[in-house]
């Protein structure tokens, strides 16, 4: 509840379930990921790592936005 109200906080931590699919939760990996960027773009300073560390856990490519987003934070 407190995610669609737009804490971003609360984003951060339903985007790292639906990412990790923890807690009973199916892990959605595209939703996940719309959830980091909402709490990103509401401030939240980790989203954007914790995002893309999980890409590359999976061994996937990290999307250039997200690159540019952890840069501006100063975390790359």
């Amino acid at each position: 509840k407190a995610a669609n109200q737009g804490n971003p906080n609360a984003m951060f931590n339903f985007g790292d379930l639906l990412i990790n699919g923890a807690h009973g939760v199916t892990q959605d990996l595209e939703q996940g990921a719309l959830w980091m960027k909402k709490a990103h773009q509401k401030g939240h300073p980790h989203a954007y790592q914790k995002l893309a560390d999980r890409y590359k856990a999976l061994n996937m490519p990290v999307p250039t936005e997200i690159k540019e987003g952890i840069k501006i934070r100063g975390r790359c």
